[in-house]
């Protein structure tokens, strides 16, 4: 329903609840993919990514399933699509059960066939580079690649261009994984780095995403978001939606600090975050054509450009899926998995069968989220693989800089 003022908005859905036949109306909300409109001036970042592996033991995860047989793992990548023709995502996406479902109409959410397909078009760029960090094959030149490049994605599309949606539009993209529970089509993760920050006292939008959350079988990770809030005071959604299935991820720094740039940008902490992972800098895949993740209103349009087809990006946006492809490396070797486990298995502070944290204990952000530190890579895939306790890999940081082709970098989360 459109109308011209808040105050009409808010009449008018206090005569319609009153219909009858109306089971609710409530006002929708802005989702965005892009919170900050900070611009680092510099032309280099300092860590690449083989620092950022080495930091969370990836090198050492990945050795350690080397040998062994890989399930597929189906990830959904709720965003503003990815690109199926970038070089290092091509062939990953399942195109049949992806869907855009921007501006979806539907009673109850039970009817998605006009919007499901094909795999989306990503005009803004922030999907591809999610995905990316989910799933990307090697590339030789920056030497990136995805945390478990064997999954196959399904891209759900809620934002636009511009990297804005509809608060609608994400509970009907979680409405439809939850539809494929049980079937041939069932997701086994779903990736959210989106953030509604205006939806503050909305029980009803609350309580519709958190049902179909907590009603989908799977496991999923979602981005703390961006704002620098303590979610202890403030609700931040999905991010401050509680439950045994859902992790929530902050953005930590390459010195294993929680990301802060100012007073408004930084990483969200404490209350329902779980754990923390890297979110500086994160190179990955951007989709061609695309926009170059604009803010809202274009207040911040430049990004950190590597190399063609590659950007760096910052914020929790980047630290969530790293932490979503961790999940997919783990049920890839371990089929009998549920979601609960897989999250115990990441975020626990000691773990059952190890007698050890699977997180990386860190002083700086023990008491900013649940698990009391950042992802450790190689512990979490250890603690759900038949074998010994393993030890504790060293970590180390290269020194190495990464130089960039433009002056401008751009956060995201």
């Amino acid at each position: 329903m459109k109308t011209p003022s808040k105050e009409k908005v808010l009449d008018a859905i206090e005569k319609l609840n009153k219909l009858d036949g109306v089971l609710y109306a409530f006002p929708d909300f802005e989702i965005s993919a892009a919170s900050s409109d900070i611009n680092y001036n510099t032309n280099q970042i300092d860590t690449s990514p083989s620092d950022i592996y080495s930091l969370i033991s990836l090198n050492q995860a990945w050795n350690s399933v080397s040998n062994l047989s890989q399930n597929t793992v189906r990830v959904a990548v709720i965003d503003s699509g990815i690109d199926k023709n970038h070089s290092a995502l091509r062939g990953k996406i399942d195109e049949s059960t992806s869907a855009n479902l921007i501006g979806y109409v539907g009673d109850d959410y039970d009817d998605f066939d006009e919007y499901v397909g094909s795999a989306p078009i990503d005009n803004n760029g922030h999907g591809t580079h999610v995905a990316g960090i989910i799933a990307a094959s090697l590339d030789s030149e920056t030497g990136m690649k995805g945390v478990c490049p064997s999954v196959e994605l399904i891209s759900i599309k809620v934002l636009d261009d511009r990297g804005t949606g509809d608060f609608s539009d994400l509970v009907a993209a979680m409405a439809y994984v939850a539809s494929l529970d049980d079937t041939s089509d069932e997701i086994d993760i779903v990736n959210i780095s989106i953030e509604a920050k205006d939806f503050f006292t909305q029980e009803t939008n609350q309580e519709l995403l958190g049902t179909w959350i907590t009603d989908y079988d799977g496991l999923v990770i979602c981005a703390a978001g961006n704002s620098n809030y303590d979610l202890d005071q403030v609700n931040i959604f999905p991010a401050s939606i509680d439950g045994n299935r859902i992790i929530t991820v902050g953005a930590s720094d390459s010195n294993d600090t929680r990301w802060y740039s100012s007073e408004e940008d930084g990483s969200n902490h404490s209350g329902s975050v779980d754990i923390f992972a890297p979110g500086v800098d994160i190179v990955s895949c951007i989709a061609s054509g695309s926009t170059g993740i604009s803010c809202p209103g274009d207040s911040c349009a430049s990004t950190a450009h590597i190399t063609d087809g590659y950007h760096a990006l910052t914020g929790t946006s980047m630290a969530a899926p790293f932490v979503t492809g961790v999940a997919a490396l783990m049920l890839s070797v371990n089929s009998s998995l549920n979601a609960e486990d897989i999250k115990d298995a990441i975020t626990s502070t000691e773990n059952v069968d190890y007698s050890t944290h699977s997180s990386d204990p860190i002083y700086e952000l023990y008491n900013i989220c649940a698990s009391g530190g950042r992802l450790n890579a190689y512990k979490a895939v250890s603690a759900v693989l038949e074998t010994d306790t393993p030890e504790e890999p060293e970590t180390c940081m290269h020194e190495s800089t990464y130089y960039l082709t433009d002056s401008l970098t751009h956060t995201l989360y």
